[in-house]
């Protein structure tokens, strides 16, 4: 890797100057890969903790970005799927976001939901989200909204934490003890808050994320099964958006041509959904189905040549799909690269 980097750095001198893609592919390369020694003139290979996510990972991708979460490695994108949910026949995907691997769930939010509001015209009153969706910046995005997650990230403490007027309540859930919390003096650059508790010699500290985590935990606990478990709905959605990948593996390359893909899948479902939808409901009225469809001649050649429920139900899929896409919650991930 040392001789390919001094390569690549002359080559850079060589057609220093130039304004080619390739030529900004390989600098970008180089850069992220390497370091040069101003003193020496020696060109160092990176330590791997300085080689950021966002680097190349494609010569013949540049946008795809790496990530690793919970011990998976992942290169490529991220699509963002978020959906209706109620106890009727039809829900919908009414937002889709394809970024780079190495954006965070978390930033995913606020723009899903806003534009589910904008599609529906009606508030998000609730949302099923992973745990990997909270943090304390969607916070006040979402305190008029009911945020059920149906996990928290991180191992889970022994220390169940609750304020209350006389201070920090901390319960030890292994021996059933409860302690009230000391607020720990500020450092000369501190700026949070902190409390502890003392277990024999050593000394136990929780901040306000530890507070906040606690209190989700038990919020959790507190829903019912079935609540947690209607989160699993949209997993039937992801499935469909990638059953045609190989492994997880894109067919196109670039962040535009991925988001166009994304889209479009997420297009079709809706309107097989739709359809599936209609063909229901047009078979419980079949009569009243020929009579319309002879009136607005919505298929060529003899009526119901085949059951007319269905393909009634096709056409008017088809218009019900253009329209609410012209004027135009769960929440899932789905990595691919």
């Amino acid at each position: 890797m040392q001789s390919i980097g001094i390569l690549v750095y002359k080559t850079l001198r060589i057609f220093s100057g130039q304004d080619s893609e390739p030529y900004r592919l390989l600098l970008r390369v180089f850069e992220e890969q390497y370091k040069v020694e101003e003193e020496k003139q020696e060109v160092l290979l990176r330590p791997k903790e300085e080689i950021v996510s966002g680097s190349a990972q494609s010569p013949h991708d540049p946008d795809s970005a790496y990530r690793q979460k919970a011990g998976q490695k992942v290169k490529g994108y991220s699509v963002n799927v978020s959906e209706t949910i109620s106890d009727g026949p039809l829900n919908l995907v009414t937002n889709v976001i394809v970024d780079k691997a190495n954006v965070p769930d978390t930033v995913f939010v606020q723009s899903a939901i806003s534009a589910t509001q904008a599609i529906t015209g009606v508030p998000v009153e609730k949302v099923y989200a992973d745990g990997a969706y909270q943090s304390p910046d969607n916070d006040g995005f979402c305190q008029n909204i009911d945020m059920v997650f149906t996990g928290i990230q991180g191992a889970v403490s022994r220390y169940d934490l609750e304020k209350a007027p006389e201070g920090l309540l901390v319960t030890d859930t292994q021996t059933g003890e409860c302690l009230l919390a000391t607020f720990a003096k500020k450092l000369k650059n501190s700026k949070e808050d902190k409390w502890f508790i003392r277990t024999g010699k050593d000394k136990v500290y929780f901040n306000q994320q530890a507070i906040r985590t606690s209190n989700m935990r038990r919020a959790m606990k507190q829903r019912p099964v079935e609540e947690l478990q209607k989160r699993n709905n949209v997993e039937s959605t992801i499935f469909h958006l990638g059953y045609p990948l190989r492994n997880s593996k894109s067919k196109y390359r670039g962040l535009i041509k991925n988001q166009a893909w994304a889209i479009c899948r997420c297009l079709w479902v809706n309107l097989v959904r739709i359809i599936h939808f209609l063909e229901q409901t047009c078979q419980r009225t079949a009569q009243k189905s020929r009579n319309t469809a002879l009136l607005f001649n919505l298929w060529n050649g003899p009526a119901l040549q085949e059951p007319s429920y269905r393909k009634l139900a096709r056409q008017l899929a088809f218009f019900v799909f253009v329209y609410f896409f012209q004027y135009n919650i769960q929440f899932k991930k789905y990595h691919f690269s």
